[in-house]
C-alpha cells in the first residue's frame, strides 16, 4: 500500500503544476497591490551646454545647415567668443593651432595653407567668396568653419587643401543687447556693442559696431581698428532674406622686427655703417 500512496501523491504535485503554467495571476487594479505592480512614467531629455565650443549645425561641407556628425568631411569650427576673451582680433588669431592650417600671412593681408595647399584664394563669408587682399578682422563674425579635404564641387577653383568659411553674426529672434570693453597694456583701449531686436514675427535687425586702438612696446607702432556692420532679416520659417552691410577700418603702423645695424666695409673699403 505504500507504493501506491507515493505515486498518488506524486500525481497530485503534476496536477497542481500544469494548473498553474495556464492560471494567470490576478492583479488589484486598485489599492496599495495595483500601484506597486505598475511602473513609473520616466523621460528622458538633453539640452545643449551653452560652454560646448561644438557648434549644434555646419553649413560649409554641405551649403545647408546639417549636424557634424553627419558630414562626412572633417569640418573644425572656432568660436570667435573665445579667441576674443583670450585677446585675438583677427582671422589669424583665430586660427592659431588649428591641426593642418598653416599662417603664412604677412603685415598687409591674411594667407593660409590647408594641408599644405595654398588656401589665398579659398577664403569664404557667409558660403560667398572673400578672396581680397586685408587683415580680416572679428567683431561681426560669430564662428569659422574650416573645411578640410577638397571642396572643388561645392565652391569651384580647385580648393584642394580646404576652404575657411566665417560666419557672420544675423538677426535672431530674440532680444539682445550686450555692450564690451577692453583695456590692456600698451594703451589698448575698446569698446564693441551688439544689439539685436525683432521687429514683428518674420521681420528682426541686428547692428554690430566696435573701435579699439593699442599703442605698442615699440615706438611708433599703433593701431586703430573701427567696424560697423547692421543687418535686416526676414524669416517665415520656411525661407529667409538676409540684407546686410559692413564696414570695417584698420589703420596701422605694422611691427616688422628690430632693424638691423649693418657694420663692416664695402669692396671699395668704405664703411657700411
Amino acid at each position: 500500500m505504500f507504493p501506491n500512496r507515493v505515486a498518488s501523491s506524486r500525481l497530485k504535485l503534476m496536477a497542481v503544476a500544469v494548473s498553474s503554467l495556464f492560471t494567470a495571476p490576478v492583479l488589484a487594479e486598485d489599492g496599495e497591490s495595483g500601484a506597486a505592480s505598475r511602473l513609473p512614467h520616466i523621460e528622458v531629455s538633453d539640452q545643449r551646454s551653452h560652454y560646448d565650443p561644438r557648434p549644434a549645425r555646419v553649413g560649409s561641407a554641405t551649403r545647408t545647415e546639417a549636424r557634424e556628425r553627419d558630414v562626412p568631411q572633417v569640418v573644425d569650427s572656432v568660436a570667435v567668443e573665445q579667441t576674443l576673451s583670450y585677446g585675438g582680433r583677427d582671422l589669424a588669431d583665430a586660427l592659431a593651432g588649428m591641426p593642418g592650417v598653416s599662417n603664412v600671412s604677412d603685415t598687409r593681408f591674411d594667407a593660409f595653407r590647408l594641408r599644405g595647399f595654398s588656401n589665398s584664394g579659398d577664403l569664404l563669408l557667409d558660403g560667398m567668396r572673400d578672396d581680397a587682399q586685408y587683415v580680416r578682422g572679428l567683431g561681426n563674425i560669430e564662428r569659422i568653419e574650416v573645411l578640410k579635404g577638397p571642396a572643388a564641387v561645392l565652391y569651384g577653383r580647385g580648393g584642394g587643401g580646404g576652404v575657411i568659411n566665417r560666419i557672420t553674426k544675423q538677426p535672431g529672434r530674440e532680444a539682445m543687447a550686450s555692450l564690451t570693453t577692453t583695456w590692456g597694456s600698451f594703451g589698448r583701449l575698446g569698446v564693441a556693442a551688439d544689439i539685436n531686436r525683432p521687429i514683428n514675427e518674420q521681420w528682426s535687425m541686428r547692428i554690430n559696431a566696435g573701435r579699439e586702438r593699442a599703442d605698442s612696446f615699440r615706438k611708433e607702432v599703433d593701431s586703430t581698428r573701427q567696424y560697423l556692420a547692421p543687418s535686416l532679416k526676414w524669416d517665415d520659417g520656411r525661407s529667409s532674406w538676409l540684407l546686410q552691410a559692413e564696414y570695417q577700418e584698420f589703420e596701422r603702423v605694422p611691427d616688422r622686427g628690430m632693424p638691423a645695424q649693418v657694420s663692416g666695409r664695402s669692396a671699395s673699403g668704405a664703411p657700411l655703417a
